[in-house]
């Protein structure tokens, strides 16, 4: 292994991007629609490093509403990346093009496979090598959490399958479950939310709006509904307001959509009446910026809890050697998202008692399986 993992000279030789279109085993409904399907680019980059040449793969994951981008023009984009290309670290890699600064999925799924392609070449894991990077900071530890806490994500369903949704949670070992809010109306989802906190005992409840609540709606529910912590109660746009006038309740507040670029984030933190920020490390460019965002938000004793864009096993992987290496922020987090995928790019995630339980090997851990 180099002595300062990461900042090893490599050069990019070449890319192999494809479309990758992903059933979802049912519809997705929350406040800003369905979803049955979801398509990522996958990404393949091989590196030389020290005289050695190797593999790794990424994950380009725009999603409508988060993402301009479309997984076409992401192809074309990597196309145009002038190669060989030579850097000194996988943040140079803004300088290759085209405008990767500006696509914030474009710049994650390039810089996973560039992390990948180094972990694999030191023999290290992902998180082995996310948590050597901090402690040669001095800024985190040196040995990588073998598993995370996560948290039960459930789509706007009726009471009933609610209910028994929950207790199946509870039953698996979840500490905390987020149901989607906001497509029916607010007293619905009170009544359905009461139903849930009645029979579930001490398990958190959140609740996710994604922003189709207006202000006065999302007042009413702060005061109203039975959860610990509401996610992006109103549209980013009115995210201040709100914040303004917020209740003196217990109940947090956490920003998401309000969140998807780095400044943004970095404005909530910096505001001082944010709770919580929910991080799709995919929206803000990757795994290296959302790092020095988790260390900004822990300065500011700002929550951060982790999540991902639908995306397939290789995004996930990377959000959860992320996650390995912060232990100031323990989540539950926002991963157990991989059963949504009719059809994955790797075997089902090893999720335990609640916990995501990282693939045992170097780098994300696996070989994805493209579908013929």
């Amino acid at each position: 292994m180099s002595p300062a993992p990461g900042r090893t000279h490599l050069t990019l030789l070449a890319l192999e991007a494809r479309i990758v279109r992903l059933p979802l085993a049912e519809a997705l409904r929350t406040g800003r629609g369905a979803y049955r399907e979801r398509s990522i680019v996958w990404l393949s980059a091989q590196i030389d490093c020290d005289g050695t040449r190797v593999t790794g793969h990424g994950e380009c994951a725009p999603l409508p509403g988060w993402d301009d981008d479309t997984p076409d023009a992401q192809c074309r984009a990597l196309a145009r990346i002038p190669l060989p290309l030579t850097l000194d670290h996988p943040n140079q890699i803004d300088a290759a093009g085209p405008d990767l600064a500006g696509r914030p999925t474009l710049r994650a799924g390039l810089e996973l496979a560039l992390l990948d392609a180094l972990a694999r070449h030191q023999s290290l894991s992902l998180a082995g090598l996310l948590a050597a990077l901090r402690a040669a900071e001095g800024s985190g530890p040196r040995v990588a959490a073998d598993s995370i806490a996560l948290q039960r994500t459930l789509g706007s369903l009726p009471t009933a399958a609610t209910v028994a949704a929950v207790e199946q949670a509870r039953e698996d070992g979840y500490r905390a479950v987020k149901l989607k809010v906001g497509a029916d109306p607010l007293a619905a989802d009170q009544d359905r939310l009461t139903a849930v906190r009645e029979r579930i005992g001490a398990l958190e409840l959140r609740a996710d709006a994604n922003g189709a609540w207006t202000v006065a709606e999302a007042l009413q529910a702060l005061r109203k509904l039975p959860v610990a912590l509401i996610e992006q109660p109103v549209a980013p746009g009115h995210l201040a307001e709100l914040l303004a006038q917020r209740p003196g309740t217990g109940t947090r507040i956490a920003a998401d959509e309000s969140c998807t670029g780095a400044h943004a984030a970095e404005r909530l933190i910096d505001d001082g009446r944010i709770d919580a920020l929910v991080i799709k490390p995919a929206a803000l460019g990757g795994l290296l910026p959302t790092l020095a965002l988790a260390e900004r938000a822990t300065a500011a004793g700002v929550q951060i809890i982790l999540s991902n864009l639908i995306e397939s096993a290789i995004g996930r992987a990377g959000v959860a050697a992320l996650a390995a290496v912060l232990p100031e922020h323990p989540g539950p987090h926002g991963l157990a998202t991989g059963g949504w995928l009719a059809h994955d790019l790797a075997e089902r995630d090893r999720i335990e008692h609640g916990r995501l339980w990282r693939r045992d090997g170097v780098g994300i851990g696996f070989d994805p399986a493209l579908p013929a």
